[in-house]
């Protein structure tokens, strides 16, 4: 008797065991899906506000490959998202160009912090543009560089007026410089 009531106890516990196991995997399994469906929110939270965004933005990662875009970069270099992420500036512009984002993003990824510069950008119909590229590099959790991220602001209208006031300056300097009778400026 005492036999089967330690081997009843122990299948019990056994049971018991088991039964918590199951549980406590349950609730593993619930916590680990919870989690999924929260990142997948929060990925088309960003990817929404990314694209609500009028400004070609984008991250890449240290490997310089586009991890990310929105659509105002898409549309500027007339080429669908799934075309740039994952690609390298390389496979995307004219060499030239490439050339000078790559020295940049290594740049920026050695030295770390915020760039900011003009450079130029061509647009699918062959456009050139004139660009302000402002980037930052993002870090992972062991505060190691893991990439970065980039807004770039078409200032081809700016420059344009700075030319034509530029322009108009040295003609007017020229006028006065060359007036062979006095002018009153009142």
């Amino acid at each position: 008797v005492q036999d089967i009531l330690g081997y009843n106890q122990a299948l019990a516990g056994l049971l018991a065991s088991q039964a918590e196991s199951r549980l406590a995997l349950r609730e593993e399994t619930e916590r680990q899906r919870l989690a999924r469906q929260e990142a997948s929110t929060r990925e088309a939270m960003t990817r929404t506000l990314m694209d609500a965004v009028p400004t070609p933005i984008f991250a890449k990662g240290v490997d310089l490959r586009y991890l990310a875009c929105n659509e105002a970069l898409a549309r500027l270099i007339g080429r669908p998202r799934e075309a740039i992420e994952g690609h390298s500036v390389f496979e995307l512009y004219p060499h030239h160009l490439a050339e000078v984002y790559d020295r940049m993003d290594r740049r920026l990824l050695s030295m770390g912090g915020v760039q900011a510069y003009d450079g130029q950008m061509q647009r699918a119909d062959g456009e050139v543009r004139e660009i302000l590229f402002n980037k930052a590099v993002f870090e992972d959790e062991s505060g190691m560089p893991a990439g970065m991220v980039g807004v770039m602001t078409d200032i081809t209208e700016r420059k344009t007026m700075e030319e034509a006031l530029r322009e108009s300056e040295e003609r007017y300097r020229e006028l006065f410089d060359k007036a062979n009778f006095g002018i009153l400026v009142a």
